[in-house]
């Protein structure tokens, strides 16, 4: 129901962020927990920290997301209804131009007939 010219603003741009899941092999690079446990235990925190973080975001994205796809739905019902009391208007003109012009045939006749009883 929205626009194409107006797309743009009401659909949010939305990444998909991928967060992989620390591994336990032996041939990573990342330190071993039993190994290094102040680097690892930093690490955990700021992955950790990011985590949060990404979470909050999404949770205002969504958020605004529902926001504005309540407005083009209200947006999309208004112009529906204006769209709609516009084809009213329509159909009642051209009936009301009808009626004019069979009133107006009417009134010829009627003229007639005067002129030829005069």
């Amino acid at each position: 129901m929205v626009p194409a010219n107006l797309r743009p603003f009401i659909t949010p741009s939305i990444r998909r962020v991928y967060i992989d899941p620390p591994t336990t092999s032996q041939g990573d690079d990342t330190p071993d927990v039993n190994e290094q446990p102040s680097t690892a235990g930093s690490s955990r925190t700021a992955v950790t920290s990011e985590l949060s973080r990404l979470r909050a975001e999404n949770l205002a994205l969504r958020n605004n997301y529902a926001m504005w796809r309540k407005r083009a739905e209200m947006h999309g019902a208004a112009n529906l209804g204006l769209l709609n009391f516009a084809r009213v208007v329509r159909d009642q003109a051209s009936h009301l131009a009808r009626e004019r012009d069979e009133l107006q045939t009417r009134c010829l006749s009627l003229k007639r007939k005067v002129e030829d009883y005069e």
